[in-house]
């Protein structure tokens, strides 16, 4: 036995050399896409138009489309006339009363029947006429009263003269 000398070690038999695996890149956990939800579609924006300019509504014309012209002949004593004419847009009324066998009186007015069929006046003219002397006199102008049309069976107007010194103010003309 050799002192001092040293046992050889067993050789350690060298391992196989492993060859190392290739790292692997963990692949990125894909996070699930959330599901799309369409968007929403826009509402396309009104195209702003310019209001309509309104028409000027005529306050000559009446709301009912009715022709008041006529003849008529007074009722109470029948020695009155009326004639109405014109259109929608403007009436012109002549009235005549007998007075006196020598006498009579005319009144002329114009205006525009509402639709309840009333006409009110403010140009009203009264001219009393002799006819032996063949004088007129003009009594009054700007005079007011009213028309009213009716149509009760017998179709006539009702006519109110505000000015005249006449008892009967009032009188109807029933048409001829």
């Amino acid at each position: 036995t050799v002192t001092g000398a040293q046992t050889p070690k067993p050789t350690e038999t060298p391992k196989p050399t492993e060859t190392p695996k290739p790292t692997e890149t963990p692949k990125p956990t894909e996070t699930p896409k959330p599901t799309e939800t369409p968007k929403p579609t826009e509402t396309p924006k009104p195209v702003e138009t310019p209001a309509p300019t309104a028409e000027p509504k005529p306050t000559e014309t009446p709301a009912v489309s009715f022709d008041y012209s006529g003849s008529f002949t007074e009722t109470n004593d029948r020695n009155g006339t009326m004639m109405i004419t014109g259109t929608a847009k403007q009436y012109q009324i002549t009235v005549r009363r007998t007075v006196s066998d020598s006498e009579y009186v005319i009144w002329t007015f114009s205006g525009v029947f509402s639709d309840t069929g009333v006409l009110s006046y403010s140009d009203g003219v009264m001219t009393r006429v002799n006819t032996e002397t063949g004088v007129s006199e003009i009594k009054y102008t700007k005079g007011t009263g009213k028309l009213a049309f009716v149509d009760t069976g017998i179709v006539g107007v009702y006519w109110t003269e505000d000015q005249s010194d006449l008892e009967d103010k009032t009188a109807f003309f029933s048409k001829n």
